[in-house]
């Protein structure tokens, strides 16, 4: 009897820590295709910077890391706007010229996965899995982030490239699989629902809280942590605590992100409200740190006005942190009874339902229990069967 093929995958890295859902995904990515049985699927990590060293099982992979030359990063901000022509040149010569490009054809994968979105799968000539996040841009394009300076133009190009190159399109809901079919000539077979899962450090043990005696927080807060765009209403969330603060209930809130384009803006509310005392503001913290600020947290608030669905109310799912998010797109699909909804668009919706958990400690225990049910239902386990099915489809 023949011994059974291998598969051979590789999984390029690309994200940074400082991107937020779009690192936490490459990492799931990653753990789960390393759950793989190893007798059937051969895995090359491909990576970029070196912080991913600390993330790669070096015992289960092939690792190989790439480098960007000068000369590379110009051409490549370049042909993001040159004509399909381009393209086509790109896909024949920069496999012989470029690192990554070079890299994937010397160890031919049967299939590479691009969990950061990356061009390269369109530049190469394997077949590839990539994400389609969202296409806010269509949708929202009155935030400056998906829209302003040419940035609506160039994810336009880059998604109708992925459409038509990709052998395999991941999207986080059926409302994003709505989306893609909606506005991209594409097969719809070429579409997977591959729904978001919380990322493997939440399930790290010994972790605790006194990892934040350092920040001196107050003992009751809500949390958010999100980069300070303007899609991820900050702003509205500061109304609400302002609504709260005139009926009387001072409530304090700590943040975790970048500035980003809603930064200033922010800070400036924040004094014109007179809640700089309630609002504490702890930029970058580490993988512990953000556990143990949900594990501490009174609730996850987030009033997000885009999706179609996100990762921080998995997070708090996992955690054991009450969550209040917003009511739009794929997000009820995603998280059933185990939060309270709101309208993002509505400060007084978002202090009400703000209110109403901290007074009443039995809701508050019902979410967790339903949050636990919910991680349950969905874990890295399940997400790396569901990877794999669609790979064997694939293959």
């Amino acid at each position: 009897m023949s011994e059974p093929t291998v598969k051979h995958i590789a999984i390029v890295l690309t994200a940074d820590p400082s991107g937020g859902g779009k690192f936490q995904y490459s990492l799931s990515i990653l753990d789960a295709i390393c759950l793989f049985d190893a007798q059937k699927y051969k895995i090359s990590v491909v990576y970029e910077d070196d912080h991913w060293c600390e993330f790669i099982p070096k015992e289960r992979c092939t690792v190989l890391k790439f480098r960007r030359s000068f000369l590379e990063r110009v051409v490549r901000k370049g042909f993001l706007i040159i004509p399909f022509l381009g393209l086509k040149l790109w896909r024949n010569v920069g496999g012989f010229i470029f690192d990554l490009l070079r890299i994937l054809r010397r160890i031919k994968p049967d299939i590479v996965l691009y969990p950061n979105n990356d061009s390269f799968v369109y530049e190469s000539t394997l077949p590839g899995i990539i994400p389609i996040f969202d296409l806010m841009h269509i949708y929202h394009p009155e935030f400056p982030e998906v829209s302003a300076e040419g940035t609506a133009g160039k994810r336009e190009l880059h998604y109708t490239r992925v459409c038509h190159y990709a052998r395999a399109i991941l999207v986080d809901s059926e409302v994003g699989r709505d989306h893609v079919i909606e506005n991209y000539a594409i097969d719809e077979k070429k579409i997977y629902v591959l729904p978001y899962v919380a990322p493997p450090y939440v399930y790290e043990k010994n972790i605790n809280t006194n990892v934040l005696l350092q920040y001196n927080l107050p003992d009751t807060f809500i949390f958010y942590p999100a980069q300070f765009w303007k899609h991820k209403n900050h702003i509205g969330l500061l109304r609400a605590l302002s609504i709260l603060k005139q009926r009387g209930r001072e409530i304090h809130a700590v943040f975790v992100g970048s500035p980003k384009n809603a930064g200033e803006e922010v800070s400036e509310l924040i004094k014109n409200l007179n809640l700089t005392n309630q609002v504490i503001n702890l930029k970058y913290v580490s993988n512990h740190e953000l556990v143990a600020l949900y594990k501490k947290a009174l609730a996850l608030v987030m009033p997000t006005f885009l999706g179609p669905t996100n990762i921080p109310q998995l997070e708090a799912f996992a955690l054991g942190c009450p969550v209040i998010t917003s009511n739009i797109y794929g997000i009820p699909e995603q998280v059933g009874n185990a939060v309270l909804l709101i309208d993002p668009y509505d400060p007084e919706d978002i202090a009400n339902k703000i209110e109403k958990l901290f007074d009443d400690g039995n809701l508050r225990q019902k979410l967790v229990n339903e949050g636990y049910k919910k991680d349950k239902e969905w874990n890295l386990d399940n997400f790396s069967h569901r990877i794999m099915s669609i790979i064997s489809e694939l293959m």
